[in-house]
Parts: structure tokens; C-alpha cells; sequence
């Protein structure tokens, strides 16, 4: 996937106005210098001509630069990685929504390259003892609640670096939850009864919520799961570890 279809063949940005400016080359500098301090110009940014000032020009570039870096780097240990952003990030609708829309992207792809280089060590943790000490604490929690039989893993934007539902990356700007994803076709069998909502052709609960928790007599676990983390967890039930799959990015928890 291209953020922007204006990259040259070597995966440059071009401004795609027939201009020779390439982010990072000598030509975007020449270009800079040409544009009167305080006048504004269209910059082709994917299907879109966007007005921009000096100064946001040069901010889209720093942003298109990082966003290009973070590419090169997430690939390098994940080939198919692709974004979960909205649409709205990867087709900008003013200058301002295309600076910030870059340095989103780059971010999660930072924050994805960060946990694959970590050996798998989800974000909001900072050792490995911290995620296993997670995984204890969890296993004991269904242990204890009489769901022997259930194995959990975690998912979402700890793994990813990028919240598709908030569209938000991993603890920026705010504390982020964590997503425990706990296969059990048992609990899922008795989520069914109590009458909680069962999604994804019936492969999996929304995600729970107090009163779910409750009946499910997993309360104690989510208490405690933040408790141990410092981050707010939620948790919903899987049929299989395929459907966890079917959902994204996942580890297992120690």
C-alpha cells in the first residue's frame, strides 16, 4: 500500500504537479527558496491539490519524510505490513489534515516496528518479566473463575501501535487500554445463554462490559488485570484462536 501514489519509482514523494521536487532530494530545496515568504501554492498530495504556505510546505515535507522512513523501517521487519488508519488519514482533505495525517501514519508504523524488533513484546510494557507477569495474573484470574480451559491472547493496539476504533496511536496523547482476547468455545457457549451479544458470525462477544463481566464471573480478572498493568483491559470471548487471527495482529500471552 502507497500513502501517497505520487512516490517516484526509488519510493520518493513527488509533488506530482510535473515539478521535479522530490522530499529529500536537492530539488524540493530549490523549490522552497523559489516560493515567496507568505504566498501559497497547490502541492499534490494522492488525488488531492492542496493549498499550502511556505511554512506548512516545509512541515508536509518533514512529515513526509518521517512517514517514508517509518515505511522503510516496518517493512523491513514485516513485508506485508499494511495500516489500519481510517480513510480519511490516507486521503487528506486540507494541508493541516495532511501533516498531521502523515505523522499519524508514521507513528504506527514506528510503534508496529517497535514491538516486532522488541521480539513481540506488546506496547505498555516495558520487559518481558512486565508481560509475563500480565500472563500470570490472567491465567490466574480464569483459572479461579472456573474457565480452566481458556487461553488468552492479546490484540489490538498494543500490537499494532494504532487504535482502528479511536484512531489513535498507542498511549499518545493518552493512558491506552489493553484488548485481551480469551478463547474458550465453553465461555463463549455460556455468553451465549446469559444473552450477550455474540458478533462475527457468532465467532466471538462484543466487548464485555460490567455487567457481562459479572455474569461471566470474570470481574475479578478485568479488576485485577488493571490492577497489575496500570492500563484499563478489556476483554471479549473467541470461539478459536482462528477467530482472534480473523481480527488482526495477535500474540499469545505468557
Amino acid at each position: 500500500q502507497r500513502f501517497n501514489p505520487n512516490h517516484d519509482d526509488r519510493g520518493r514523494f513527488t509533488f506530482g504537479d510535473g515539478q521535479d521536487a522530490v522530499v529529500g532530494g536537492q530539488g524540493n530545496d530549490q523549490l522552497a527558496q523559489n516560493v515567496p515568504r507568505g504566498s501559497s501554492r497547490a502541492v499534490r498530495v494522492g488525488a488531492r491539490d492542496l493549498t499550502m504556505t511556505l511554512e506548512q510546505e516545509t512541515r508536509f515535507i518533514f512529515s513526509q519524510n518521517r512517514l517514508d522512513a517509518a515505511l522503510v523501517r516496518v517493512r523491513e521487519v514485516d513485508p506485508n505490513w499494511q495500516s489500519s488508519a481510517r480513510p480519511s488519514l490516507t486521503d487528506p482533505a486540507n494541508a493541516e489534515t495532511a501533516i498531521n495525517s502523515n505523522l499519524r501514519l508514521a507513528q504506527e508504523a514506528e510503534a508496529r516496528a517497535t514491538v516486532i524488533e522488541r521480539g513481540g513484546l506488546p506496547l505498555g510494557f516495558n520487559t518481558r518479566q512486565d508481560f509475563e507477569k500480565f500472563g500470570a495474573e490472567a491465567m490466574r484470574g480464569l483459572v479461579s473463575s472456573g474457565h480452566k480451559d481458556a487461553i488468552p491472547f492479546i490484540r489490538g493496539s498494543a500490537v499494532t501501535g494504532y487504535s482502528y476504533r479511536q484512531g489513535e496511536v498507542f498511549d499518545v496523547g493518552r493512558r491506552s487500554d489493553f484488548d485481551l482476547a480469551i478463547v474458550s468455545p465453553k465461555l463463549l457457549q455460556r455468553a451465549r445463554e446469559v444473552g450477550i451479544e455474540l458478533r462475527g458470525g457468532e465467532t466471538r462477544t462484543r466487548e464485555l462490559n460490567p455487567l457481562d463481566l459479572k455474569s461471566l464471573g470474570l470481574d475479578g480478572l478485568a479488576a485485577s488485570l488493571v490492577d497489575q498493568s496500570g492500563h484499563d483491559t478489556t476483554l471479549m470471548i473467541y470461539s478459536s484462536e482462528s477467530a482472534v487471527q480473523a481480527r488482526g495482529p495477535y500474540l499469545t500471552v505468557p
